[in-house]
């Protein structure tokens, strides 16, 4: 029996350096989500927790649904981490990528 495995995401409003050392201060990765339809990209936060939790699990090549909450409107997606690597010495991410599948 397979597990169907998720991840919550907000759409980030605000970006740019200052904005994520805030995020991150409060235990938030920043992120950007690619659609698969178009590779139009959206600016997404996700939990440090979370992420770290899936990735430890599952590694990069595992597909999962991206739920993602815009406005109190939840849209799911189901993708892979395009781009996530450990920080060295912080043990924690810097921006990730989310890719988008058909």
């Amino acid at each position: 029996m397979s597990q169907t495995l998720s991840l919550a995401a907000d759409v980030r409003v605000k970006t740019g350096k200052n904005a994520n050392r805030k995020l991150r201060a409060e235990g938030i990765t920043p992120a950007v989500f690619y659609t698969a339809a178009g590779g139009i990209s959206m600016p997404v936060q996700v939990s440090e927790a979370a992420l770290r939790k899936l990735y430890d699990l599952n590694g990069r090549t595992t597909v999962f649904t991206l739920d993602v909450t815009d406005t109190g409107h939840t849209s799911t997606y189901p993708c892979l981490l395009l781009a996530a690597e450990d920080h060295p010495t912080q043990h924690r991410f810097p921006p990730v990528a989310f890719s988008g599948l058909d």
